[in-house]
Protein backbone atom coordinates (compact mmCIF):
# COMPACT_ATOMS: atom_id res chain seq x y z
CA UNK A 1 0.00 0.00 0.00
CA UNK A 2 2.57 2.54 1.00
CA UNK A 3 4.30 1.15 -2.62
CA UNK A 4 0.85 2.75 -4.31
CA UNK A 5 1.28 5.76 -2.50
CA UNK A 6 4.93 6.71 -3.05
CA UNK A 7 4.07 6.20 -6.76
CA UNK A 8 0.85 7.94 -6.92
CA UNK A 9 2.45 10.90 -5.12
CA UNK A 10 5.36 10.85 -7.78
CA UNK A 11 3.26 11.02 -10.89
CA UNK A 12 1.07 13.86 -9.30
CA UNK A 13 4.03 15.84 -8.28
CA UNK A 14 5.49 15.22 -11.91
CA UNK A 15 2.27 16.30 -13.29
CA UNK A 16 2.53 19.80 -10.97
CA UNK A 17 5.81 20.62 -11.48
CA UNK A 18 7.28 18.93 -14.75
CA UNK A 19 9.52 16.01 -15.07
CA UNK A 20 11.23 17.67 -18.28
CA UNK A 21 15.02 16.06 -17.92
CA UNK A 22 17.99 18.44 -17.06
CA UNK A 23 16.59 21.13 -15.81
CA UNK A 24 19.22 23.57 -15.10
CA UNK A 25 19.97 22.72 -18.66
CA UNK A 26 16.67 23.71 -19.93
CA UNK A 27 16.99 27.14 -17.85
CA UNK A 28 20.17 27.97 -19.47
CA UNK A 29 18.92 27.03 -23.05
CA UNK A 30 15.85 29.23 -22.59
CA UNK A 31 18.24 31.92 -21.19
CA UNK A 32 21.24 32.15 -23.55
CA UNK A 33 19.45 29.83 -26.65
CA UNK A 34 15.75 29.77 -27.17
CA UNK A 35 15.36 33.94 -28.04
CA UNK A 36 16.90 32.47 -31.15
CA UNK A 37 16.76 28.71 -31.86
CA UNK A 38 12.81 28.79 -30.40
CA UNK A 39 11.58 27.56 -26.89
CA UNK A 40 11.82 23.74 -28.03
CA UNK A 41 14.91 23.65 -30.23
CA UNK A 42 12.60 24.24 -33.66
CA UNK A 43 14.50 27.03 -34.99
CA UNK A 44 13.84 29.62 -37.21
CA UNK A 45 14.04 28.26 -41.33
CA UNK A 46 16.65 30.06 -43.32
CA UNK A 47 17.82 31.78 -40.17
CA UNK A 48 18.37 29.91 -37.48
CA UNK A 49 19.46 26.21 -37.26
CA UNK A 50 17.26 23.41 -35.59
CA UNK A 51 18.63 21.98 -32.70
CA UNK A 52 16.10 19.07 -32.81
CA UNK A 53 17.37 17.84 -35.71
CA UNK A 54 20.92 19.09 -35.80
CA UNK A 55 23.58 16.27 -36.86
CA UNK A 56 26.01 18.28 -34.60
CA UNK A 57 24.32 17.33 -31.67
CA UNK A 58 23.73 14.43 -32.42
CA UNK A 59 26.95 12.74 -33.68
CA UNK A 60 29.30 15.64 -32.21
CA UNK A 61 28.16 16.64 -29.25
CA UNK A 62 32.16 17.35 -28.33
CA UNK A 63 31.85 20.63 -30.61
CA UNK A 64 29.21 22.20 -28.85
CA UNK A 65 31.20 23.64 -26.34
CA UNK A 66 33.68 25.45 -28.51
CA UNK A 67 30.20 26.28 -30.77
CA UNK A 68 28.59 27.91 -27.27
CA UNK A 69 32.00 29.69 -25.82
CA UNK A 70 33.09 30.79 -28.96
CA UNK A 71 29.88 31.58 -31.05
CA UNK A 72 30.07 31.23 -35.13
CA UNK A 73 30.59 33.91 -37.31
CA UNK A 74 28.10 34.91 -40.24
CA UNK A 75 28.98 33.47 -43.31
CA UNK A 76 29.25 34.86 -46.32
CA UNK A 77 27.94 32.06 -48.18
CA UNK A 78 24.49 31.75 -46.50
CA UNK A 79 25.47 28.47 -44.69
CA UNK A 80 25.09 30.43 -41.09
CA UNK A 81 23.08 33.98 -42.16
CA UNK A 82 23.02 34.98 -38.90
CA UNK A 83 25.83 35.61 -36.21
CA UNK A 84 25.61 33.21 -33.08
CA UNK A 85 27.09 35.32 -29.99
CA UNK A 86 29.72 33.97 -27.84
CA UNK A 87 28.91 32.91 -24.29
CA UNK A 88 32.75 32.51 -22.49
CA UNK A 89 31.63 32.86 -19.35
CA UNK A 90 29.75 29.45 -18.47
CA UNK A 91 30.50 27.42 -16.71
CA UNK A 92 32.00 23.00 -17.01
CA UNK A 93 28.83 21.93 -15.29
CA UNK A 94 26.24 24.83 -16.85
CA UNK A 95 27.68 23.11 -20.40
CA UNK A 96 27.41 19.82 -19.17
CA UNK A 97 23.59 20.11 -18.26
CA UNK A 98 22.82 22.49 -21.64
CA UNK A 99 24.83 19.76 -23.71
CA UNK A 100 22.23 16.95 -21.90
CA UNK A 101 19.34 19.23 -22.07
CA UNK A 102 20.54 19.40 -26.05
CA UNK A 103 20.74 15.71 -26.24
CA UNK A 104 17.24 15.33 -24.56
CA UNK A 105 15.63 17.14 -27.60
CA UNK A 106 16.66 14.77 -30.16
CA UNK A 107 14.57 12.33 -31.10
CA UNK A 108 15.81 8.95 -29.91
CA UNK A 109 18.47 9.88 -28.27
CA UNK A 110 18.93 8.26 -24.72
CA UNK A 111 22.55 8.91 -23.82
CA UNK A 112 23.90 11.71 -22.01
CA UNK A 113 27.48 13.22 -21.70
CA UNK A 114 29.35 13.32 -18.31
CA UNK A 115 31.26 16.77 -16.59
CA UNK A 116 34.83 15.14 -17.60
CA UNK A 117 33.85 14.64 -20.68
CA UNK A 118 32.90 18.29 -21.40
CA UNK A 119 35.71 19.54 -19.42
CA UNK A 120 38.34 18.22 -22.03
CA UNK A 121 36.37 19.35 -25.14
CA UNK A 122 36.07 22.99 -23.17
CA UNK A 123 39.84 23.15 -22.59
CA UNK A 124 41.01 21.92 -26.73
CA UNK A 125 38.49 25.28 -27.30
CA UNK A 126 40.94 27.71 -25.36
Amino acid sequence: MIKQYLIFFSLLFCMYMGCAPYPQGKALYKEKCANCHGDKGQGLVSLYPSLKTSKIIRSSPGLIPCLVLHGTPQDSNYLNPVKMPANPNISEADMTNLINYLLSLQDNQRHSVALDSVRLWMDACN
